[in-house]
């Protein structure tokens, strides 16, 4: 069952993307690995409270923003933490 969330979290997520964006092309050509470690990374199924529009999880979005690495979840007690790994060449930002 999907969890909801207010237009707080929405604008949260949208800082989280700016910041990973702002992030990953920063350190394309100074880090050969980087690690994403979100302990509270929620579950998977969200949607927004007032429109039950569909939300992306804060992994989901790091995800997006770290193309080609590896992602694992791990759960304890039902809350999701999100664990992305890069190896290797920093993929090239368009």
């Amino acid at each position: 069952m999907a969890r909801t969330w207010g237009y707080w979290t929405v604008g949260k997520l949208d800082i989280l993307r700016a910041y990973l964006d702002a992030f990953t092309t920063a350190t394309k050509l100074r880090a050969r690995d980087r690690i994403y470690l979100d302990l509270f990374a929620g579950g998977l199924d969200n949607r927004e409270r007032m429109t039950d529009e569909p939300i992306e999880s804060s992994a989901q979005i790091a995800a997006e923003s770290l193309p080609g690495c590896s992602i694992g979840f791990l759960t304890f007690e039902e809350m999701w933490s999100g664990l992305i790994v890069c190896r290797g060449a920093a993929p090239a930002s368009g």
